[in-house]
C-alpha cells in the first residue's frame, strides 16, 4: 500500500466519549481502528495499482494461450498429415499384397 489514510485518533476517541462510551474504551476502540487503517485498509490508489498490475498480466495470458493455440494447431496439422500418409502407405501394402495374393489365386485355380 502507497497511502496512507487520514485518521484523527483523537477526534474519533473524543466522538466516543461524547457519545458515553468509557474513556479506556474509547481508546482502545481508537488505537484498533487506527492501526487496521494503517496496516489493514486498501486505498483507491492501491486497487487501481492491483488492477492495472492484472490487466497486463491478463495481456501476457492471452498472448501465452495464442501462442499455445498456434503451437497446437501446427501440431494437430503435422500428426494429421503424419497419420494421413501412413495410413495410405498402409492401404498401398495392403491392396497389393491382396492383388499379389488374388494373382497367385487366379494362376494356381486355373
Amino acid at each position: 500500500m502507497n497511502t496512507h489514510i487520514l485518521f484523527d485518533k483523537f477526534a474519533y476517541v473524543d466522538r466516543l466519549r461524547q457519545a458515553g462510551v468509557d474513556e479506556a474504551l474509547a481508546r482502545a476502540h481508537g488505537d484498533g481502528l487506527e492501526q487496521a487503517l494503517r496496516e489493514e485498509v486498501a486505498t483507491k490508489s492501491d486497487l487501481k495499482d492491483v488492477e492495472v498490475a492484472l490487466r497486463s498480466e491478463f495481456v501476457a495470458v492471452r498472448s501465452e494461450i495464442k501462442d499455445v493455440e498456434f503451437a497446437l494447431r501446427s501440431e494437430i496439422k503435422d500428426a494429421t498429415a503424419s497419420t494421413i500418409s501412413t495410413l495410405t502407405n498402409r492401404i498401398s501394402i495392403a491392396a497389393t499384397i491382396t492383388l499379389v495374393i488374388f494373382g497367385f489365386m487366379l494362376h494356381y485355380l486355373r
